[in-house]
């Protein structure tokens, strides 16, 4: 009962995690197309580690 509910919560919290490191990634104007490009390809396809290298390396720079 109790892991159902975890695993639910957590898919939909990495779900969230994912839709808005694209949003902030596709509204930043300090990065060219193509490094857009790899990021929202990375969110995709590896969301946990480009989400741990997003707010470790990448934030920072997006959004300042």
């Amino acid at each position: 009962m109790f892991s159902s509910f975890f695993l639910t919560i957590s898919i939909i919290s990495s779900i969230v995690f994912v839709i808005i490191g694209i949003y902030e990634v596709n509204k930043s104007e300090k990065i060219n197309k193509s490094e857009k490009t790899m990021w929202i390809i990375s969110f995709i396809f590896m969301s946990f580690i480009t989400g741990l290298l997003y707010f470790i390396i990448g934030r920072k720079r997006i959004k300042s």
